[in-house]
């Protein structure tokens, strides 16, 4: 049995559980790689590069949809990541609410979720630099 401490708690952990959890975490971060660097060349390549050569309106309008996709991942549109990421987190829940539904009690429930994420988010930046909260 191996010994770790991580944030002040103890746990013992087989081998096979750290290597389990590590696999885990190499998982997510090449997953991230995708997303961000192969993704986003493969909507350059194939979306943004042939929408900038064709003419007229229909080109033009692919175009900025294509560069405004692009523009709102880099945080462009917004003042700071975090305003970006709270726009998200209201898209998505009021999304997941619609897909329920288009009543009012679901696009509430979704946008109800959006605050509570957007909420602690800024609470957890908040309370690691006041430390008001354990």
């Amino acid at each position: 049995m191996s010994y770790f401490t991580f944030r002040g708690l103890d746990v013992l952990r087989t081998g096979a559980e750290f290597l389990h959890d590590l696999d885990g975490a190499v998982h997510r971060i090449f997953t991230g790689f995708l997303y961000k660097f192969i993704l986003a060349e493969l909507i350059r390549r194939y979306w943004m590069t042939p929408a900038a050569a064709t003419t007229g309106l229909a080109g033009t309008v692919s175009y900025m949809y294509a560069d405004s996709l692009m523009a709102a991942t880099r945080g462009r549109w917004f003042g700071s990541r975090y305003i970006a990421s709270y726009v998200g987190f209201f898209l998505s829940m009021g999304l997941m609410g619609i897909w329920h539904g288009f009543e009012p009690q679901y696009v509430g429930y979704g946008l109800y979720h959006g605050a509570l994420l957007t909420g602690h988010d800024a609470f957890s930046r908040w309370n690691t630099q006041h430390q008001m909260w354990g």
